[in-house]
């Protein structure tokens, strides 16, 4: 593996999902809501699995799935899965609450190390910018992102410069 100064990744997903370390801090406090057409609940094997038009909200966080499992020890979650064609999330991020959108075939997120992984034909999209490959993974609290394309695809990312202000603009 290649060390580069700035991974290109990196830097890409940095630019895309600003604040979203601490988006997800404040939404992890607030209380999980989940609809679907069917649940099967396991509490012998800490498992809850929802099937049919999913929908997983917690703050600003929305996903919609066709199934989503949700894994826990205790009273504590340890991660969710979610797949559908496509699984669809979107967050309000940052001091100026813009929203991030994502979407892939499976989605898991780790609850304990915060980390997301998003597989099969991943997107994530915030304002005009935008990164697809196969794989796309984020470690929320290391702030450390790889994207790989897999077999013969390549990872895609448009990153737009930031509009100068105008004369009426105030300078950040």
């Amino acid at each position: 593996m290649r060390h580069r100064p700035i991974d290109a990744a990196l830097l890409l997903l940095l630019l895309l999902l600003p604040g979203l370390a601490a988006a997800l801090e404040s939404d992890h406090l607030q209380p999980i809501h989940l609809q679907a057409d069917h649940v099967v609940l396991d509490n012998r094997h800490g498992t809850s699995t929802y099937r049919g038009h999913v929908v997983f909200e917690q703050g600003s966080l929305h996903l919609e799935a066709d199934s989503l499992t949700a894994y826990r020890s205790g009273t504590t979650l340890d991660r969710v899965e979610a797949t559908g064609s496509p699984v669809r999330f979107r967050q309000r991020v940052g001091k100026k609450g813009t929203e991030v959108r994502g979407q892939a075939q499976h989605i898991e997120y780790r609850a304990e190390t915060g980390h997301i992984v998003l597989q099969g034909a991943a997107q994530v999209q915030h304002g005009s910018d935008h990164m697809s490959g196969e794989r796309i993974e984020y470690n929320v609290r290391r702030g450390v992102v790889t994207a790989s394309g897999g077999g013969d695809h390549r990872v895609h990312a448009t990153i737009r410069p930031k509009q100068a202000p105008t004369a009426g603009d105030k300078a950040p």
